[in-house]
């Protein structure tokens, strides 16, 4: 619902840039913004300002974000549907690590990102993925854009509008489950509604509800098995 519009700076600012001009009715993550900012690491899509601004087709202020354009293509453009059937060995060094390095240091600035997913991943341009990049984050609420594929059960039931910050552990788990449509070659949930997907997961467990037919072997079985954990608790 936030659109994104080329950009372009000026003196030494960066030439490749993005702007993100949000709605009215949809409250950014301001008070998370200068902690976003003081993150500096090559897969997190870097923040260059943000503020109010004039906007010509409204003849108002509106409050817009400018990112640098490093992104490249998305990893998957339609992340509910399929998969990738991506190598073990590739997801573990180009996305696995890349990722929980980014959101160790997110935990460190006290930031949920409540944005992951492949769709919101990119390949910075590369011809082969060698270091994935995170998308934003801060534009609209925390989860609102996220779908409930990629949520909780416990967030999954509520409104995108009401689901709040998070946790870390929600950050882990959608990281899990972008893991699992990357990897996988059969997708068990084609063609179910919002609804029967949380059915599914608290049927089956998230694990099986998305994994039915591959079948994984060493760490990252173990990894998938954690990071897929039903109960936060563990």
């Amino acid at each position: 619902p936030v659109k994104a519009y080329a950009a372009r700076g000026s003196g030494g600012v960066a030439v490749g840039l993005f702007a993100l001009v949000c709605e009215d009715h949809l409250t950014p993550r301001t008070y998370k913004t200068p902690n976003y900012a003081a993150i500096i690491n090559p897969s997190l899509v870097p923040l260059v300002a943000s503020g109010p601004m004039m906007w010509p087709q409204t003849g108002r202020e509106k409050y817009c974000y400018i990112f640098e354009n490093k992104l490249g293509n998305q990893v998957m453009k339609d992340d509910l549907r399929g998969g990738l059937a991506l190598k073990p060995d590739l997801v573990m060094n180009a996305v696995i690590r890349p990722i929980l390095n980014t959101l160790a240091d997110m935990r460190d600035k006290d930031i949920v990102h409540g944005n992951i997913r492949p769709a919101n991943l990119f390949d910075g341009g590369s011809r082969i993925l060698e270091r994935a990049i995170l998308g934003e984050c801060l534009a609209l609420p925390a989860s609102y854009n996220q779908p409930v594929l990629y949520e909780t059960v416990d967030r999954a039931l509520v409104s995108p509008v009401g689901r709040g910050a998070g946790t870390h552990q929600d950050d882990l788990y959608s990281l899990g489950v972008t893991i699992a449509v990357l990897m996988r070659h059969f997708d068990p949930m084609d063609g179910l509604s919002d609804d029967q997907i949380i059915e599914k997961k608290m049927e089956e467990g998230s694990y099986v509800a998305l994994l039915a037919r591959d079948r994984f072997s060493g760490a990252v079985l173990e990894l998938l098995r954690g990071l897929l954990q039903d109960d936060e608790a563990q």
